[in-house]
């Protein structure tokens, strides 16, 4: 027999399997932090430090005490090591097992890749990208633009999407301004599809605060926003003062 459940069950599945639903963990903030990294398998590490590194970003969106060092302290406690996984990425000691044969199989020259190259595939996606422009993920029609030239940018250098009431609502563009502690908000747009723009706006001036005090920033700057009452909303916070630990 053939069972079913509706979109709103699925997508409650899919963020309880991603832990987006609850980051306040109870007890040691390092174990939280290797509790989600064991759950998830992997973090992949990014180079990319517009805001806070995505490998820390991921992290704490499951953690909100989450701090940087944990990734080394962990690495020096033997509780999680680097290795390259799909990339290169942070993994929980618990499986470096499994990472064995294939570490013997490059060292013996067995194996001299991860995937064996497929020539076919890579000319298929080349060509569509020459077509197409850059190829995009299914449902919520989301790109990272740091791969796209700045002229066909719709969102930003380095858009997040935001999760909001058990959907990606929106995407903001921000990066900050390390010297003055200023995060900068260059563009926040709202999906055309959400009609609670105003509670939006508001729990996301909430939730802002946790994510300039993990930016180690003081201020913020609204640069643009649609629509654009959400700049003057967001703006009225400029004068806080979030506690940087």
């Amino acid at each position: 027999m053939t069972e079913s459940i509706s979109v709103v069950q699925a997508r409650k599945l899919v963020l309880l399997s991603q832990k987006l639903t609850h980051n306040n963990i109870e007890g040691r903030s390092i174990d939280a932090t290797l509790a989600a990294l064991e759950h998830l398998g992997y973090v992949q590490i990014d180079t990319i430090s517009v805001v806070e590194r995505a490998h820390h970003h991921t992290l704490w969106s499951r953690n909100s005490r989450y701090k940087k060092q944990e990734l080394d302290e962990l690495i020096i406690l033997g509780k999680a090591f680097e290795y390259w996984s799909h990339a290169a990425a942070y993994l929980p000691m618990r499986d470096y097992r499994f990472s064995l044969p294939r570490k013997h199989a490059m060292k013996n020259g067995t194996l001299k890749h991860w995937y064996p190259r497929n020539d076919a595939l890579i000319d298929h996606v080349l060509t569509r990208i020459k077509e197409e422009g850059s190829l995009m993920a299914k449902d919520f029609d989301y790109t990272l633009e740091c791969y796209v030239p700045e002229v066909k940018r719709q969102y930003g250098y380095f858009s997040l999407p935001i999760l909001w009431d058990g959907r990606l609502t929106a995407r903001v563009d921000c990066k900050v301004n390390r010297v003055t502690g200023t995060l900068n908000i260059k563009h926040l747009v709202v999906e055309p599809w959400l009609t609670k723009i105003e509670a939006f706006a508001h729990a996301f001036r909430r939730e802002l605060q946790g994510f300039m005090v993990f930016n180690q920033c003081q201020r913020l700057k609204v640069h643009r926003a649609r629509p654009k009452f959400l700049k003057e909303i967001l703006e009225s916070m400029t004068e806080l003062n979030p506690k940087i630990n």
